[in-house]
């Protein structure tokens, strides 16, 4: 049976807002929380101290999505610091969770997740097993996510799982709609929201999730692939240039 972990040290890894909204259900749940933002992990001294603080985690989080190089650094840090019954939960969105565990000395206490914020309690978290990676692992994993109050699905290792890559693709075909004039954003929104009971119209929905973030899944998914059918649609690719990423810089295909 698998232990689960009690209240410990958590190092969280990455970008906003999906860290903030893990680091709240963490710390809910009476967890010691390190946060490392991705602006701090150029800094030599934060990964340094990124290194320090996982020496003594019970559990890592990767919360990269968009630079892989970045990614492929952060997960060689901490597989190299974690201790050795630590499971490192890595953000695959973007890449899979086997393709992370290759970059690893220790791969089979790699476990693949994938979620979109925001993220509350409640929420769903998918977990992928790496091919390199082994059943107690992810056990442990899964334990945790339920403890800190979310609901888990176990499903296979690709780019983007299932909720993010569906999504995703949603928001790329409305912003395809968008470029191609058959309606205003709005009514887009408005369409999807009223014609399927969607909770977010799609262009509204990419700007919740951060356009950067569901451009990353498009292009994990275009790459592993090689299907036109994820080809990101120009018009994100030019928000996410111009810094236009959502809500979180308060103008995306909408301004907040």
């Amino acid at each position: 049976m698998t232990k689960p972990i009690s209240k410990s040290k958590i190092v969280l890894a990455g970008e906003s807002p999906l860290v903030d909204d893990l680091a709240a259900l963490c710390v809910d749940a009476g967890h010691e929380v390190c946060i490392y933002l991705v602006e701090e992990l150029a800094d030599q001294a934060s990964l340094r101290k990124l290194a320090e603080d996982a020496h003594t985690a019970a559990l890592a989080f990767d919360v990269m999505f968009e630079s892989l190089e970045t990614k492929r650094d952060l997960v060689r840090t901490l597989d190299r610091s974690l201790p050795a019954d630590a499971p490192l939960l890595t953000a695959c969105l973007s890449v899979s969770a086997t393709q992370v565990a290759a970059w690893a000395e220790h791969a089979d206490w790699i476990v693949g997740f994938g979620a979109l914020p925001p993220l509350a309690k409640g929420s769903l978290v998918e977990l992928a097993l790496p091919l390199q990676g082994q059943a107690v692992t992810l056990g442990k994993a899964r334990a945790f996510l339920e403890k800190i109050g979310l609901q888990t699905a176990i499903v296979q290792d690709m780019p983007g799982l299932v909720l993010p890559r569906i999504v995703c693709c949603l928001v790329n075909e409305a912003a395809y709609a968008l470029t191609e004039k058959v309606a205003e954003a709005r009514d887009i929104d408005t369409a999807m929201k009223l014609g399927v009971n969607y909770p977010h119209g799609p262009l509204e929905w990419g700007d919740l999730i951060g356009l950067d973030v569901v451009l990353a899944v498009l292009r994990g998914l275009h790459e592993e692939t090689g299907d036109d059918h994820f080809r990101p649609a120009p018009l994100i690719k030019q928000l996410v240039r111009a810094g236009r990423l959502g809500k979180k810089t308060r103008r995306g295909f909408y301004e907040y």
